[in-house]
């Protein structure tokens, strides 16, 4: 199927972060492993180990206290917190959580001039929600088992030629979650009747696609 480019194209990439509370002891082992980790060798990270417990170990047994407390005497941690005048305060830490599957939206307003154009538009239609649809496998009235609906391949094309547009971005194998169709503008209009009916002056179709694998950086290198 071949559409007109819409006025406006978008792309958007949405990454998820979480946050995550984390006690002076849980930095402390944190920062620990990332030694290990690093490969500084057994002394160094010996030697980190030794730093955490020193700076923060107080701050541990001062937590656990004023836990303990607050056990035994409902309000005692907020007693010994406001005679101080300090307030225990875990480390909000923000952590990379993944990423989305892209969405893309397209509006389509098709005003057919002749019977031949508003036909090609009825097929287009026609296409979509067809392809998008699911069906069954083996008698409708009877089965159970759906056979799942068709994908879709997009591509940006240079009008007038086989070339696909590279400075815009490629889009993945979709799957059509959505196709809105509505007939009419301002007020609904019809062509002459015909043998099949009177087709409509003026077709709007919105389509909302999603794409079936994650875009990743190397992705993203590949034109996407």
């Amino acid at each position: 199927i071949a559409l007109y480019m819409p006025a406006t194209l978008s792309v958007g990439q949405t990454a998820t972060y979480n946050e995550a509370e984390m006690g002076a002891m849980t930095t402390g082992v944190a920062n620990v492993a990332a030694t290990a980790m690093s490969g500084q060798g057994i002394g160094k990270t010996f030697q980190s180990a030794k730093n955490e417990v020193m700076t923060q170990g107080g701050d541990f047994v001062e937590g656990s206290v004023k836990a303990a407390a607050g056990t035994f005497s409902q309000g005692a941690k907020e007693a010994m917190e406001l005679a101080a005048g300090k307030v225990m305060n875990n480390r909000l830490e923000t952590i990379f959580g993944g990423i989305d599957k892209r969405t893309f939206s397209y509006s389509f307003k098709m005003m057919p001039k002749s019977e031949k154009e508003a036909d090609n538009v009825d097929t287009i239609v026609k296409m979509f929600r067809f392809y998008m649809s699911p069906s069954f496998e083996g008698p409708a009235n009877t089965s159970r088992v759906f056979v799942v609906p068709a994908t879709f391949d997009i591509e940006y094309r240079i009008t007038g030629k086989q070339q696909e547009n590279m400075f815009l971005n490629k889009v993945s194998t979709c799957v059509l979650e959505s196709c809105e169709v509505t007939f009419g503008g301002e007020r609904t209009q019809f062509f002459r009747p015909t043998d099949d009916g009177a087709p409509p002056v003026q077709t709007n179709m919105t389509l909302q696609f999603r794409e079936l694998e994650l875009i990743t950086r190397e992705r993203i290198a590949a034109g996407f």
